[in-house]
């Protein structure tokens, strides 16, 4: 009898080895397979992609009853939180997810030249509190645009009207900035002249007739183009001079002058042919003159008599 119930106890305790070592076979893990970012620099407009695949082993069933997730999250350089996703409880092998973030959702402060971006793979598990398990480091820098005046001209009269026309774009790849926001101010040193805003079309271009007479004044004048509510991008304030004259005469000496640089050849050519036509002209005159022209008649000497 006694030693049957050894036997019992020693079954009993082999049951419970058995059954702590299955235990043990489902115990945490956590392994990450790849964590990539489409690239390391991005546009302050640009959208951050994602993708992951991991395993996530855990017992979330009684008695167990462990608690596991994975999650993303985005930090700055500061380790605040910018931007983190919803928990991830799927327990499995070679689990994937992919993730698009719009840094324009990051909230980033406007003025910055580089903007640091630390992606993390983190992990949670019981009481262990949220881990790290890989990182990505990226930067977030601006645009650069540009400002490209179409048609304009730097000299204007002050009775003419002034056609505008200008485009702005991304000089890194030349694309339209489309329906943004375009400050334009004339200004004559500290005197504003002229404000109102216009909005970019499909091409990037804001246009309008504008009468200098009643809008401007004769002297030089800032146009001052700015791009208004602008966190993305650098250079989005772009300053151009203007010179208004009186009148035509003026406005045509400057213009005279650029013609007399640009057609001095034409210039020569034509006083050549004027001192040509002189020429020919002085000689035909002296060859008329010539063959109209009377020789007087002689006296001769021995005709003349003295009287003393």
């Amino acid at each position: 009898m006694e030693k049957k119930k050894i036997i019992i106890l020693i079954a009993i305790i082999t049951s419970i080895g058995f059954f702590n070592l299955a235990s043990n076979a489902q115990a945490f893990t956590i392994n990450v397979h790849y964590f990539n970012c489409n690239k390391e620099i991005y546009y302050s407009d640009e959208i951050i992609y994602i993708n992951a695949s991991w395993d996530l082993i855990y017992n979330p069933n009684p008695p167990a009853n462990e608690e596991s997730f994975i999650q993303i999250r985005i930090f700055n350089a500061s380790e605040s939180v910018l931007w983190q996703s919803a928990f991830y409880y799927d327990n499995g092998t070679f689990l994937t997810g992919e993730w698009n973030i719009s840094i324009k959702d990051l909230s980033l402060p406007s003025h910055f030249s580089q903007y640091f971006l630390s992606i993390r793979f983190s992990w949670f598990f019981e009481e262990s509190g949220i881990k790290d398990k890989e990182i990505r480091e990226v930067y977030v820098i601006k645009r650069n645009i540009t400002c490209e005046l179409l048609d304009f001209s730097p000299n204007m009269n002050y009775e003419d009207e002034l056609t505008f026309k200008a485009r702005f774009y991304f000089l890194e790849n030349n694309t339209n900035l489309v329906n943004s926001l375009i400050m334009v101010k004339f200004l004559h040193v500290d005197l504003i002249l002229y404000e109102k805003n216009y909005t970019t079309d499909s091409f990037g271009i804001i246009e309008f007739n504008l009468s200098i007479s009643e809008n401007l004044m004769v002297g030089n004048v800032i146009l001052l183009l700015k791009i208004i509510g602008n966190v993305y991008f650098y250079d989005s304030e772009f300053e151009f001079q203007l010179s208004i004259y009186l009148n035509e005469n003026a406005n045509g000496n400057s213009k005279s002058s650029d013609l007399e640089d640009d057609n001095y050849d034409d210039y020569i050519n034509m006083i050549f042919f004027i001192l040509t036509i002189i020429c020919i002209s002085l000689v035909a005159f002296l060859l008329i003159y010539h063959n109209n022209f009377k020789k007087p008649k002689r006296q001769n000497l021995a005709d003349l008599t003295f009287k003393y």
